[in-house]
């Protein structure tokens, strides 16, 4: 993990820090709609459970979903 630098990322609710680093990390790059998608997802998803486990645990499942329907794409377009 980087070093926190700015100590206004370390003020909010836990909600606002979330969506906070959730745009800068979708500003890493803009041009990159499955990220802005998959953040998006992953913010709904973690919105509808309360408690940091239970958000962790949601969040990990989520992106475990992302990834298995990713591959399933990529084999889909091997297979044509």
């Amino acid at each position: 993990m980087g070093k926190i630098t700015n100590v206004s990322v370390c003020e909010g609710t836990p909600a606002e820090r979330c969506k906070l680093f959730s745009n800068q990390y979708r500003a890493t790059r803009p041009t990159a709609v499955n990220l802005a998608w998959a953040v998006e997802r992953q913010l709904s998803a973690i919105a509808q459970v309360s408690g940091v486990s239970e958000k962790v645990a949601r969040a990990e499942q989520v992106a475990a979903d992302i990834c298995d329907e990713d591959s399933d794409w990529c084999r889909r377009i091997g297979e044509h």
